[in-house]
């Protein structure tokens, strides 16, 4: 396909991409009708049998996609109801805004977490630095009662590390909903309906309505599902440890005593402090930026298989999921 070509399917495909897919169902509907009475006229004109099996092929292709059409503006209303459920969206508009909205939530909490681990680090560190120096006589020497302290700088860092990971992974799963929500009904279902009507492009056009709505319905759901698995978890005896916010742990060694003072105390308080807040850590990170985007992304991989082969699609989506 030259560049040509590819900009005149894009000049007819925008104005058609800001309607309803309803009225471009229909629209591809009345066009395929006539494309097919023009080929059966044809063959009857010119006695083609090879012709008239094709049409005939193409009338059960047609019937299949008003087939195809009427349970989909069937089912749009159930969509929508699934969509503004208020037992999925907490308050929100939609099943899409809840996601959204409880994606921001934990990517707020990560980042106040990776803060907290940050000033952790810092404020542990400095008294690991300490010593004391003492000069007599021409000769000097220095003491270091604090190096135990040395030891949190590898747990503190891979806590940064997982945190800093767990973000990333939130944030993509957050604009992977945003895109659905905003270009899923109003461009790709639209497009591969169009796409679904021709022979020649059928099985492009079935992958892309399996798409649109296992993108559109399933992500979502996969986010508000693990929402309230958390909720579950939370209320139960075992999440007791795991509740509550994180705190700052703040260190103090006296770098001049290697002997007979509390720094061993108060690094085994770090250490238990560190150790509490690493269940608080993983009950966010696990969870609902580990599980959440996890199950939402096989809900979504399991649906496109599934609409794929309904729709007369044949696509590996095993592809897609060794990608993802």
């Amino acid at each position: 396909m030259n560049l040509k070509t590819l900009l005149f399917a894009l000049v007819l495909f925008v104005p058609l991409a800001s309607a309803a897919w309803q009225s471009v169902a229909a629209m591809s509907f009345m066009i395929a009708a006539i494309l097919l009475a023009t080929v059966y006229g044809i063959a009857i004109g010119i006695q083609s049998e090879e012709l008239k099996a094709l049409a005939k092929e193409e009338f059960f292709q047609l019937l299949a996609l008003l087939i195809m059409m009427v349970v989909l503006v069937g089912t749009d209303g159930l969509l929508s109801e699934i969509s503004k459920s208020s037992a999925l969206t907490n308050g929100q508009p939609t099943i899409q805004d809840a996601a959204i909205v409880s994606l921001n939530g934990t990517q707020e909490t990560l980042g106040d977490y990776l803060k907290n681990i940050s000033d952790s680090d810092k404020n542990v560190s400095k008294e690991a630095s300490k010593t004391k120096s003492c000069n007599l006589a021409g000769g000097g020497y220095s003491v270091s009662a604090c190096g135990g302290f040395t030891m949190f700088n590898a747990p503190f860092s891979l806590s940064g590390s997982i945190v800093g990971y767990a973000i990333a992974e939130v944030a993509s799963a957050k604009k992977l909903i945003e895109l659905s929500k905003d270009f899923v009904i109003s461009l790709l279902l639209p497009l591969g309906i169009i796409l679904r009507t021709f022979r020649f492009s059928r099985g492009a056009g079935g992958f892309l309505i399996a798409f649109s709505i296992s993108a559109y319905i399933l992500l979502p759901a996969g986010i508000i599902f693990v929402d309230m698995l958390n909720e579950q978890f939370s209320t139960s005896p075992a999440a007791t440890d795991y509740n509550g916010s994180p705190q700052a742990i703040s260190a103090n060694c006296d770098s001049g005593r290697p002997y007979f003072s509390s720094n061993e105390d108060n690094a085994i308080g770090v250490y238990n402090s560190l150790k509490d807040n690493i269940r608080k850590y993983l009950k966010v990170v696990l969870l609902k930026a580990t599980l959440g985007p996890v199950v939402a992304l096989l809900l979504f991989i399991g649906g496109l298989r599934a609409l794929s082969a309904l729709f007369g699609a044949e696509v590996d989506v095993s592809i897609i999921a060794r990608f993802i």
